[in-house]
């Protein structure tokens, strides 16, 4: 299945370069750019999904748990991790979209899925959301989940190194 972007949303934000680039990119790809005035709008698009299904397997095979993996791709400028974005969009809405074009889903989802763990609409998803506050805290069972994931994952690093003393 072929995906064609046909419209291009541009935020105008402080960074005017940025808002050029974008614009001269519309007009390059012959996309209708429409100009946004306010608001951070959040898109899910097989990038982004792309993008978090690296960061389960970060989880899942490497045991590394989502407070990291979300600092990690923050490291790089990202606004918000892709963990933190999956909560925010559903991991059933994420669930859906794969469906939709062929992405089979992969363990940690299957496992959050299956407890109903669908982000901060449930309250839970890969963080714990506080009811009246919605701020999002590192969750134990998640971590647990990760550990016997990763336990049971045919992928591992090795680090080697020189001992010392011996």
């Amino acid at each position: 299945m072929l995906l064609i972007l046909q419209s291009l949303e541009i935020c105008r934000r402080e960074l005017t370069t940025t808002y050029a680039r974008e614009k001269k990119l519309g007009r390059l790809t012959s996309l209708q750019c429409e100009k946004l005035e306010n608001g951070i709008h959040l898109t899910t698009d097989l990038n982004s999904l792309k993008n978090c299904d690296l960061a389960q397997k970060l989880l899942y095979q490497y045991g590394m748990f989502p407070n990291d993996v979300d600092a990690l791709f923050k490291s790089f400028g990202l606004i918000m991790g892709p963990l933190t974005v999956a909560d925010m969009n559903g991991l059933d809405i994420a669930a859906l979209l794969k469906g939709e074009h062929n992405y089979p889903l992969n363990p940690i989802e299957k496992e959050l899925l299956h407890l109903n763990r669908l982000g901060r609409k449930t309250g839970k998803g890969f963080y714990s959301y506080d009811s009246a506050t919605q701020k999002k805290s590192n969750d134990m069972e998640v971590e647990a989940i990760i550990r016997r994931l990763a336990a049971e994952s045919t992928y591992n690093i090795q680090l080697l190194c020189d001992s010392v003393g011996s």
